[in-house]
């Protein structure tokens, strides 16, 4: 008795799981090396994976292209604006621009 319960033992317990029943020694060690083999080569794509996020994430923010002066071409909605750069190239996303008490902020949004 436990806690004012009795307890009971399931009939499952004496029996070996599927992965106890197939388990080899020798083919989980083959394994087991060939995923150190491969180690090397995963550790390379996922570098590569990352450095083609990094350039997504400079291309999408304002970055080094955020040079001025822009000039305001629609208001889109109060504080929202589509901007022109200064060889007339209109920017992809409309930008607002937040008064903050010492300055003008602006959000990409």
């Amino acid at each position: 008795m436990a806690y004012g319960t009795e307890a009971k033992i399931p009939v499952l317990v004496g029996k070996p799981s599927p992965r106890r029943l197939h388990f080899s020694k020798v083919v989980n060690e083959y394994l087991h090396k060939e995923n150190l083999d491969l180690q090397e080569e995963r550790h390379a794509n996922s570098q590569l994976r990352l450095a083609v996020y990094q350039r997504k994430v400079e291309v999408i923010t304002l970055g080094p292209t955020w040079e001025g002066p822009y000039k305001v071409i629609e208001e889109v909605r109060p504080e929202t604006y589509n901007l022109e750069d200064s060889d007339g190239k209109e920017t992809k996303h409309p930008y607002t621009f937040v008064r903050t008490i010492n300055s003008l902020d602006f959000c990409f949004c």
